[in-house]
């Protein structure tokens, strides 16, 4: 799978690359090499062509077809448009249906499901004929119209978006070609956009290893990738393994590991209450109290200064309506995910001082707030990915039908590179100095929790309940 090769380069031709925060290249490939129909993306582009602007009352069909002496074919591309947006809102439908019955959740389509896609196949082969149709009708109108030249650069514009609608029906057309099914994953899924929900379906590879070594490490002399959460006591080979390094045993693949200038066993405590509860499977009423409590009373300890990194954003709401009031009664200031971009979020909280921040998972990583603006990072569930996700069900499926373990070979190993991303924004100095609370008893109580702790660097980790947290915080840090 490869994007077009007639797409325009950003970047100038290169032969040596460094890739920081390279334990997020497995994702981020994934997600450029994802193919993607998109409803609401597709009728945005078909909106551009048959809608006025701010710039001209006349639609951009319009414009360009007013130097067409034959209206008839003008109004083919519109009756064409016409029925393709009607095709799409059947497809909508069909979908809609799916994911009402399935809460809206993301879906994984297995070889086995192939059967029960005839509706869905009739739908969107439907849309693939009327694209082409449009994309024929629309290229063969530019071509045989002669526009001003200050109109050139619309008329290019009317042929992008025809191509690009066409592109995406092209995703319904290899999806619907089950006999060509390989080792990709073929999945349907649903965004909530305010009021409007998107309907996407999706194709993405099960492995980036072979795509990766065909699109960049086998083309460049050099490639340097750098992070500090590549590692996981392994030598790389969890990391190493799923971005396909060494790709071969000719090319030099050189590993290096240095060591961190901060003092964790002296600037750095961290605390793994053996008491907090099991997070359960649908937060619960007891649980959500027992996190309202437990980070209450630390944040308060701590006078604030505090980032508190959650992996469910419904949980971090409830979290932030039972303390809102808490918080102002204090004088203390409450930031939440949400309220505001992450720019001007991390700005306040830096400028304050003594604020504190929920947030969830983009959170975990790429905040620096050195000094004494962050006192306490806590934790308040283990970042597993969710196991309902498409994408990571098939990949753990695929290692578990090859005889090895999903879990063990890539949700913990995937969870603990993300606990060092979230363990590692407390100390961003060799002058900083705080405390680092984990909420979640499984990283003490169970077997794999020793792994995860051995990943992080060492530290000051004395043994504790909850009912200790605030006293172990106020003699460490006063």
């Amino acid at each position: 799978m490869k994007k077009s090769a007639s797409w325009e380069a950003v970047l100038p031709a290169f032969s040596h690359l460094v890739i920081d925060e390279a334990h997020n290249i497995e994702a981020n490939a994934s997600e450029y090499f994802k193919e993607l129909y998109d409803s609401s993306a597709l009728l945005r582009q078909v909106h551009k062509i048959q809608r006025s602007s701010r710039y001209s009352k006349n639609s951009l069909l319009d414009q360009i077809g007013s130097y067409c002496p034959e209206i008839e074919r003008v109004e083919a591309v519109k009756d064409l448009i016409h029925l393709l947006v009607q095709q799409v809102e059947t497809l909508d439908q069909y979908l809609g249906v799916v994911f009402q019955k399935n809460h809206y959740q993301p879906t994984l389509i297995k070889a086995e499901h192939q059967g029960r896609l005839t509706d869905f196949v009739t739908a969107s082969r439907a849309i693939i004929e009327t694209s082409a149709r449009l994309k024929a009708r629309i290229d063969l109108l530019v071509e045989s119209v002669k526009v001003p030249s200050e109109l050139e650069s619309r008329a290019h514009e009317l042929k992008v978006r025809s191509d690009r609608i066409e592109a995406m029906a092209s995703v319904l057309e290899r999806f619907c070609d089950f006999e060509s099914w390989g080792d990709e994953i073929h999945w349907f899924n649903a965004e909530r956009a305010r009021s409007q929900i998107r309907i996407q379906v999706c194709i993405t590879p099960l492995s980036i290893a072979p795509i990766l070594t065909e699109a960049l490490f086998s083309k460049l002399e050099t490639v340097v990738c750098t992070s500090a959460t590549l590692d996981l006591g392994d030598e790389f080979a969890f990391w190493s393994g799923r971005v396909g390094l060494p790709y071969t045993e000719e090319r030099p693949y050189l590993k290096g590991i240095y060591p961190s200038p901060f003092d964790y066993e002296e600037r750095l405590m961290l605390l793994t209450p053996v008491d907090a509860p099991l997070p359960p499977p649908k937060a619960d009423e007891p649980y959500l109290t027992y996190l309202v409590e437990t980070i209450w009373e630390s944040v308060y300890t701590t006078g604030g200064g505090a980032l508190v990194l959650f992996t469910s954003y419904a949980v971090l709401k409830h979290v932030k309506e039972a303390l809102e009031e808490r918080f102002r009664d204090a004088s203390m200031l409450l930031l939440t995910q949400g309220e505001g971009d992450r720019y001007t979020l991390l700005n306040t909280f830096i400028a304050d001082g003594d604020s504190t921040l929920f947030a969830t998972s983009s959170f975990w990583e790429g905040v620096d707030a050195p000094g004494d603006t962050l006192r306490m990072v806590i934790i308040t569930k283990l970042p597993f990915s969710v196991p309902s996700d498409p994408v990571f069900k098939a990949r753990c499926e695929a290692i578990d039908q090859n005889g090895g373990s999903g879990f063990f070979q890539l949700a913990l190993q995937s969870a603990t590179m993300k606990l060092k991303q979230g363990f590692g924004r407390l100390l961003r100095s060799t002058a900083d100095r705080g405390i680092v609370l984990i909420l979640d008893s499984r990283v003490v109580t169970k077997s794999y929790g020793s792994f995860m702790l051995k990943s992080l660097p060492k530290s000051y980790h004395p043994e504790c309940d909850t009912s200790s947290i605030s006293s172990r915080i106020e003699s460490f840090l006063y």
